[in-house]
């Protein structure tokens, strides 16, 4: 569902007052020896039908990235004596609803090693810095299941080390590291059995998922379900909640 059509549901369901809301929870997900928070929140509305109901979720991605840079570090820096070396100076991840962009920028050395006359010979083959910029796309694989499609958008490198982004097995490792890394944090954002009421948890199912921009450059992750529960479940999920909206 696109942004058109996001837009569309939350000017209907913002017109309405919601049955009742879910307050903010907080967890916490390791990446990369990276303790991130995540908190998320979301209200419920009813339904098209008796008996359904309409859910909109929402997931404060704003520490993933404040750590970004660590975190693509963690999986891309390396320094070997005789091939790659690889430092990521920084990254920045941003909205641009309904995807998130990732920058990264980086340093890039190839050394060759070799012996002449008994003594070891390090030499430096290439060197330079580049920029990648890589689209990160929310896609609904099943109703209680999401992945991260990566695609690079742009490259800025020269010589070499450009040729390496663009079609060798560098560029690849790279958007697939990306991809991984932000897959962890949605992986946690998605997962109910942390954010929702227990008579919830394994009735929702998701209908939409992306990334909006919760204001200040913040990243979201928004998602839309539907839940299909009998008055005395719905009762029970307010009651676990101990308050009305």
């Amino acid at each position: 569902m696109r942004l058109a059509s996001l837009l569309a549901i939350a000017l209907h369901l913002a017109a309405q007052e919601p049955l009742l809301r879910i307050p903010p929870v907080r967890t916490t997900v390791e990446i990369d020896h990276q303790a991130i928070a995540i908190t998320a929140s979301g209200a419920v509305w009813s339904g098209s039908q008796p008996d359904h109901y309409t859910l909109a979720l929402s997931a404060d991605l704003s520490d993933l990235q404040a750590h970004a840079t660590e975190i693509l570090r963690a999986h891309l820096d390396r320094s070997e004596p005789c091939g790659e070396r690889i430092a990521i100076q920084r990254a920045a991840l941003v909205p641009a609803a309904p995807i998130a962009v990732l920058t990264a920028e980086m340093h890039f050395e190839r050394w060759a090693c070799a012996k002449a006359l008994g003594k070891a010979i390090n030499k430096r083959l290439v060197a330079g810095n580049g920029m990648v910029r890589v689209a990160l796309t929310p896609v609904l694989e099943s109703p209680t299941r999401a992945r991260l499609d990566a695609v690079v958008r742009e490259i800025e490198a020269d010589g070499t080390l450009g040729e390496l982004l663009r079609s060798g097995s560098l560029g690849a490792a790279l958007r697939e590291k990306i991809r991984a890394s932000a897959q962890s944090a949605l992986d946690k954002a998605t997962d109910f059995r942390s954010t929702l009421p227990p008579a919830l948890q394994d009735l929702v199912r998701l209908s939409s998922i992306d990334f909006a921009d919760a204001g200040d450059g913040r990243l979201e992750l928004a998602l839309k379900a539907e839940a299909a529960i009998s008055a005395a479940q719905f009762q029970q999920v307010r009651g676990s909640l101990g308050r009305h909206p």
